[in-house]
């Protein structure tokens, strides 16, 4: 399996999942104790990776992001401003771009949303396990920019070298466990949304929408890679191909955090400078919300009569992260998707 490729791997997932969360429609045993069973265990399965995920998610903001500003030495200062005025600065531009976009195309397109749809079957995980992280996400990356900074600016290496252990800890657990297990976790993603009955009735639904974010998404992806071949003067839009695992995690997991692993891991395929992307990556996992942008504000502007949320216009200028906004279609709220 492994000689498959990541890419093959997670298409294969996201396929399997599919198929086996709609045999239960299509061969009528969505109410068998066995096919319960099995979505329930892959369930369980993507509960518990989800659970020791999130443990891990600060562990490698830290390790990887302290480590890589510390050997970067004096210029991690200059770095890190350039990459926060780059990050927000493009969630704006793309932000702004997707509401102008979704306000033109998008109110035509979508359907109301009927309480039939809403309603679905939930599979439960056999049982559940609680596992704190050691701290969050934003203490995680201050306490790694603190300490990242100072040890830059500090001559002796022996707390250098403590992060520098506890990054090789992690990139095993990264290379060992998480990214091998990505593809089934996804497998049971897509397979607990098919079973439930929830993935025709949502494909049906917003198909439209769902097309117009993932070919808004690509168009700026691509001006991404376009405007890299420009600055370096370097063709790297073949180099899309070693990010493509990333973008199809992400998609899955519907988490920026949780497509760490494999961001870093397609940065490394890139032949990208390993200081750089053991900094960057992480950081901008955080505050890069361009993807955010786009999905939340494709779905926060098509309302029935056109207009757009009041708490679009504030996620746009501020640049933060608005999962949960809500956008009126027909007589029920729409939550925005988390990407």
């Amino acid at each position: 399996m492994k000689q498959l490729g990541l890419l093959i791997r997670l298409i294969i997932g996201i396929i399997a999942g599919i198929l086996i969360g709609m045999c239960g429609q299509w061969f009528g045993i969505a109410d068998t104790a066995f096919f319960v069973t099995i979505i329930r265990l892959l369930a369980t399965f993507t509960s518990l990776f989800s659970t020791f995920l999130s443990f891990m998610i600060p562990l490698i903001i830290l390790s990887f992001i302290t480590v890589g500003m510390a050997e970067l030495g004096k210029k991690a200062n200059r770095l890190f401003g350039l990459t926060l005025l780059l990050a927000y600065g493009t969630t704006v531009i793309s932000g702004l771009l997707t509401f102008f976009i979704g306000k033109a195309v998008l109110p035509g397109l979508i359907q109301p949303i009927t309480g039939d749809v809403l309603e679905s079957n939930a599979f439960e995980p056999l049982f559940t396990i609680t596992v704190d992280p050691i701290f969050g996400v934003m203490t995680a990356l201050v306490f790694a920019f603190v300490l990242g900074i100072g040890m830059a600016n500090l001559k002796g290496d022996s707390l250098l070298n403590v992060f520098r252990d506890l990054q090789k800890i992690v990139t095993g657990v990264l290379s060992r466990i998480i990214i091998p297990l990505i593809p089934i976790h996804i497998a049971g993603l897509f397979a607990n949304i098919a079973a439930e009955g929830r993935l025709a009735a949502t494909v049906k639904m917003f198909a439209s929408l769902y097309a117009i974010i993932i070919v808004l998404q690509l168009l700026y992806i691509l001006s991404q890679f376009g405007l890299a071949s420009i600055v370096c003067r370097k063709n790297h839009f073949k180099s899309m191909k070693n990010a493509a695992p990333a973008y199809f995690t992400a998609l899955g997991t519907q988490s920026s955090a949780s497509t760490i692993p494999i961001a870093l891991n397609c940065a490394y395929n890139n032949n990208i400078n390993s200081d750089v992307a053991d900094f960057v990556v992480p950081l901008c996992a955080t505050i890069n919300l361009n993807g955010d942008t786009i999905c939340t504000g494709a779905v926060v502007c098509p309302t029935r009569s056109g207009r757009c949320s009041p708490c679009w216009a504030a996620m746009v200028l501020s640049g933060l992260r608005l999962p949960y906004c809500c956008c009126s279609s027909g007589e029920h709220a729409a939550p925005a998707r988390r990407c």
